[in-house]
């Protein structure tokens, strides 16, 4: 049973989704210096799979940043999608058998949905974000709602028509050009940043298992 407008919490208010985003920014560093060994060669293609997905996150979190700051939601809201994907690629080594051959796979230009984890089973897109939903409840709800702005869609079709005058009236009306060209109010930017913490959570949840597991690996040698 879906929860009524009412019953949901309110939001925070934006300046503490703007800090909250930055803790995490710290965290990535955090994990950052547990994957980067000396030298910089990397030990293992986990450690690789680690450091190459906290880039992509930390590029994703200063992109959403300036495009909360713009009020761009066409361009912010691709960027939910990123991050989203990016937890589905670290995600993606607990599937497989052989880590470094998956991470060979793709440093050959080939897509991750090409790989097979099993035979005639392969990582797609829809696999990995209904799998990765029974870790972390929302994915597959997030990545298709985000994958609205990201392929032309009803999100940039409604966005543009006076959606109230429709439902009283049936006739598609465009709205003025002011309201049209406006940007992110601040009750939706709110719940983006809500949705784009939640996904940056993701991917920090997996790189501290990844951590964890890797520590219990160092203990036992």
């Amino acid at each position: 049973m879906a929860l009524k407008t009412e019953e949901l919490p309110p939001l925070p208010k934006l300046s503490q989704l703007i800090s909250a985003l930055a803790s995490m920014e710290e965290e990535h560093m955090h994990f950052f210096e547990a994957a980067m060994p000396p030298g910089g060669v990397p030990v293992d293609a986990e450690s690789h799979m680690v450091i190459a997905a906290l880039r992509r996150s930390l590029d994703n979190i200063k992109g959403f940043l300036a495009m909360a700051d713009q009020r761009n939601v066409f361009c912010g809201m691709p960027i939910l999608r990123f991050q989203i994907d990016t937890a589905m690629f670290l995600f993606a080594r607990t599937s497989v058998r052989d880590v470094e051959d998956l991470m060979l796979h793709v440093a050959a230009g080939k897509r991750l949905s090409d790989y097979a984890y099993q035979p005639k089973k392969f990582l797609s897109d829809s696999f990995l974000h209904q799998a990765l939903t029974k870790k972390h409840p929302l994915t597959t709800d997030l990545y298709k709602e985000a994958s609205g702005f990201v392929h032309f869609s009803k999100q940039h079709i409604h966005r543009v028509l006076d959606l109230a005058r429709f439902e009283k009236t049936e006739k598609a009306v465009f709205k003025d050009m002011d309201e049209l060209t406006a940007g992110w109010h601040d009750e939706e930017l709110r719940g983006a940043f809500v949705c784009f913490l939640w996904a940056t959570e993701a991917i920090l949840t997996e790189c501290k298992e990844w951590l964890e597991s890797r520590q219990k690996v160092y203990k036992t040698e």
